[in-house]
């Protein structure tokens, strides 16, 4: 027996893409080429203008809410994600010992980093002034 789409299905099934114009395919091509990189006057101060609101701080309780809202929500897992375990262990932990092992663990990323850009140089930069 066939499924019956719902009403949200329908509308989506019967909608259209709207065509490209021309403005928007010549802005993409430039950002996309790197050649729109000034910005306009009226960007300029469209961008002053923004400068001037700083977002509000979220409340305590809204914290408290969204964290209460989150925890134990089961998320989407992967090869491609890593993830961090909880700090409920370390809230009686040491603050400067788990300080010490962030860092630590930084310079550990740095050092690795660093040896694969030794053992993997890339290609050499050919003078194309010739």
């Amino acid at each position: 027996m066939s499924k019956i789409p719902t009403i949200a299905e329908q509308q989506l099934a019967n909608l259209q893409p709207g065509k490209l114009n021309a403005d928007f395919m010549s802005r993409l091509v430039a950002c996309a080429d790197g050649s729109m990189t000034e910005l306009n006057p009226e960007e300029i101060q469209f961008e002053a203008y923004l400068k001037k609101f700083a977002p509000s701080r979220i409340s305590l309780s809204a914290q408290t809410a969204l964290l209460e809202a989150l925890d134990g929500t089961p998320f989407h897992v992967d090869e491609k994600i890593v993830l961090f375990h909880k700090s409920n262990a370390q809230k009686g932990a040491n603050p400067t010992k788990s300080r010490r092992f962030n860092l630590a663990a930084a310079a550990a990323v740095a050092l690795l980093g660093s040896l694969a850009a030794l053992i993997n140089p890339g290609q050499p930069q050919q003078d194309t002034a010739s």
